[in-house]
């Protein structure tokens, strides 16, 4: 059973490190399409600022509404982690509470097996009681071990709960940055539909004005 939470704690260090690297990874990417975003905006606005809707405003509004659409897939793929953090989180949770609860029922079994021979004399009977030297060795070694085991029994009780708390709230932790997510995922998801609207408009205008361009 040590053997068994110390593997599950490993575990979750490895996919830990493994899945924040993927997770930084999608941040610099953001990071760098608002930057993106922000020049082609700026640009943008210099242009209408100085002449009428145009070719090349349309191109900047196009290539805008892509970088905005990367956006929107960032988010998506970092959704895709927390989703799958979630998951791990609950499965972990889950197998740490039936951990939790088998260790609970083996310590009281060895409690009332304790009680029951609570008394030195039946210890000191058990080994005098040996059919020759070897067996006595043996029966001490024996003692010594069970005790070593409910030493261990202790230890695993108070740090299964541990791992289990760090795993709840994990699990909270997710759900909020879930929230978090799919929130700032609306928000862009708005601004797209505004900058669509935009291209729209300036499409229209462009088509009036289709015999002027083409002169």
């Amino acid at each position: 059973m040590q053997k068994i939470i110390l593997t599950i704690a490993i575990v979750l260090l490895f996919l830990s490190n493994a899945g924040a690297q993927g997770k930084d990874e999608l941040l610099k990417q953001r990071q760098q399409l608002k930057k993106e975003i922000e020049e082609t905006e700026r640009v943008l606005n210099e242009t209408k600022k100085t002449t009428k809707e145009n070719l090349g405003q349309l191109s900047l509004i196009n290539k805008r509404l892509d970088l905005q659409g990367n956006v929107i897939e960032n988010i998506t793929g970092q959704l895709k982690f927390i989703e799958n953090d979630i998951f791990k989180s609950q499965r972990e949770v889950n197998k740490l509470a039936r951990i939790l609860d088998t260790l609970k029922q083996e310590y009281a079994k060895s409690m009332v097996y304790a009680y029951k021979n609570r008394n030195s004399y039946d210890f000191l009977s058990f080994i005098f009681s040996a059919s020759s030297f070897n067996d006595a060795i043996k029966r001490i070694t024996y003692l010594k071990s069970y005790r070593t085991f409910r030493e261990q029994q202790g230890e695993n009780i108070v740090r299964t709960p541990q791992l289990l708390g760090q795993r709840i709230n994990e699990l909270s932790g997710n759900k909020q940055k879930k929230n978090i997510a799919l929130n700032e995922k609306n928000k862009e998801m708005t601004v797209l539909e505004k900058q669509q609207e935009e291209k729209e408009k300036i499409v229209t205008k462009l088509k009036g004005r289709q015999k002027e361009l083409t002169a």
